[in-house]
């Protein structure tokens, strides 16, 4: 990423604001009053932009949300085998099960868009379930 010569631009230090608030009623120039209030009232620093360039493409519109990627098949209070719902593009990733105290219980390739794991010698208490490469953890309860 590179940055494009003679983009910077401040909101705040328009020429009249450097040391006042950037919903100050006495700053002018180029923003008005109301886009520097609503900045002032959204942001906890100065706002800038800039403009960048890039070789590489930053948007994908096949992107695919973490979101519904591994869902609990039956709800996540679990008795004796975890059932879970895979989108096939996890087939071949890694699954891993934790424990509350980060031991690492269970590590399995996915093969399959339904997977069933026994949790039978599983003690009661909280799991956390990852997959390599999502961001998202799921929970579940061993009941």
């Amino acid at each position: 990423i590179n940055y494009v010569q003679n983009s910077y631009k401040s909101y705040g230090n328009n020429g009249n604001c450097y040391n006042k608030r950037i919903d100050d009623a006495t700053c002018s120039g180029d923003f008005n009053f109301t886009l520097r209030s609503n900045l002032y009232l959204m942001s906890d620093h100065l706002p800038v932009v800039a403009e960048l360039q890039s070789v590489n493409t930053l948007y994908n519109k096949e992107y695919v949300s973490t979101e519904n990627l591994l869902q609990f098949d039956k709800g996540n209070l679990i008795n004796e085998t975890l059932s879970l719902k895979v989108n096939p593009l996890l087939i071949n990733h890694q699954i891993e099960i934790y424990n509350s105290i980060g031991q690492k219980i269970v590590a399995k390739k996915i093969t399959h868009e339904q997977l069933h794991i026994s949790t039978s010698n599983f003690d009661k208490g909280i799991y956390f379930i990852k997959v390599t490469n999502i961001p998202k953890i799921l929970k579940f309860v061993k009941r």
